[in-house]
């Protein structure tokens, strides 16, 4: 691996409804992954944690982080009790056209109501890979990267099984509006990149999705259902892949959404 991008765990679940302290916690998380970044010589990239309970910081917070190696904006499935296509969060949508900055949805939960719902799960599929495709749904449906021309966003580590059916489902509702889409040019239109996993169907996701907006991370350093440590590998040796497709999906289209 020539550069890593680094998420973050502890900011997976929700961790105060107090403004002042998740500012405080963004800000120190954003310090410390600039410094290791610094020690990197630029191989270890990070995602930037922004303020989300109050929005007013959020460029200055995203502007900073930039400039000390970030290659992206955090975002979790759900954030507190708002849709991500609340106007509550344009702020940070803005940013992200202003900074080039994409916004990066990841496996993880913001809402302690939903979060307390699903507590009782042990697994943590609706908890945290659920909300984030409902959030991918709803993006789209509510016109956010319409609104922001600039914008890139990505929906990561919830695997890219469920892009068919949520394909689907968008084009019967466009149908219904008297409108047409072609769901294999969706992400395209929308610079919207998905994380896969080596046991996706990838050659069926293509066909219905297109190849050139799926990227694929390794969860490197944990031990969850999402770790592929070989991931790189597992992706090289899929039957049906052409060595130009691995290369998109394992590299290029990475560059791409976070202009390495």
């Amino acid at each position: 691996m020539d550069i890593q991008v680094i998420f973050p765990t502890i900011f997976i679940i929700p961790l105060t409804n107090r403004p002042e302290i998740e500012l405080a916690l963004c800000r120190s998380y954003n310090q410390w992954m600039g410094e290791c970044w610094k020690q990197s010589q630029n191989r270890l990239r990070w995602v930037a944690m922004v303020p989300l309970l109050e929005t007013d910081h959020v460029h200055e917070e995203a502007k900073a982080a930039k400039a000390n190696g970030a290659v992206g904006i955090y975002m979790r499935g759900s954030e507190g009790d708002r849709l991500l296509s609340d106007p509550h969060f344009f702020p940070i949508y803005q940013a992200g056209c202003d900074l080039d900055l994409p916004v990066c949805i990841h496996s993880s939960n913001g809402s302690a109501t939903l979060y307390d719902y699903y507590k009782r799960e042990t697994v943590g599929f609706s908890r945290f890979k659920l909300v984030c495709v409902g959030a991918f749904h709803t993006v789209v449906m509510d016109k956010i990267p319409e609104r922001f021309p600039k914008l890139k966003m990505a929906f990561l580590e919830i695997g890219s099984q469920w892009l068919p059916y949520a394909l689907s489902d968008l084009n019967k509702r466009a149908h219904l509006q008297g409108k047409e889409f072609d769901g294999k040019s969706l992400l395209q239109d929308n610079r919207i990149w998905v994380g896969c996993e080596s046991n996706d169907d990838l050659p069926y996701i293509i066909e219905k999705a297109g190849e050139d907006y799926l990227v694929v991370g390794t969860d490197y350093g944990h031990a969850d259902s999402a770790t592929e440590l070989m991931a790189l590998d597992g992706i090289s040796e899929k039957p049906g892949l052409a060595p130009d497709l691995v290369d998109k999906i394992i590299g290029g289209n990475a560059q791409a959404l976070y202009n390495l």
